[in-house]
């Protein structure tokens, strides 16, 4: 029996529904997500979100993480919900290190709140 409680419900379809609904108003497509959340551990989870948001931001990186960021403040995102997004950046922003390290310390927050 699968525990209700465990951490990788942190990442669910609440969260998908956050990240995607921004820019993808197809709720058949955002399904489609949601349901591939159900076999996957935490850090898979984070994966394919990130991955997926690939398909909806914009294919130049700078803009992409300009809209993430505004999607994670829009959704008053906070805690586990933001892995998604520092993922995206970790994945698609090697290429552009000195905008990533700025918005990842943007979005990471701190014991006082976020880093400014």
């Amino acid at each position: 029996m699968e525990n209700e409680n465990a951490f990788k419900n942190l990442i669910n379809a609440k969260v998908v529904q956050k990240y995607l609904s921004v820019h993808c108003k197809d709720k058949k497509e955002i399904n489609k997500v949601t349901l591939k959340l159900n076999d996957l551990e935490l850090r898979a989870r984070v994966q394919l979100i990130a991955n997926e948001l690939k398909n909806y931001l914009d294919a130049d990186f700078t803009k992409a993480i300009k809209q993430l960021v505004q999607i994670t403040r829009s959704q008053k995102m906070r805690s586990f919900e933001l892995w998604p997004a520092t993922e995206f950046i970790q994945i698609y922003g090697l290429n552009h290190i000195e905008e990533s390290f700025e918005v990842m310390q943007e979005l990471t927050p701190t014991k006082y709140g976020y880093v400014n």
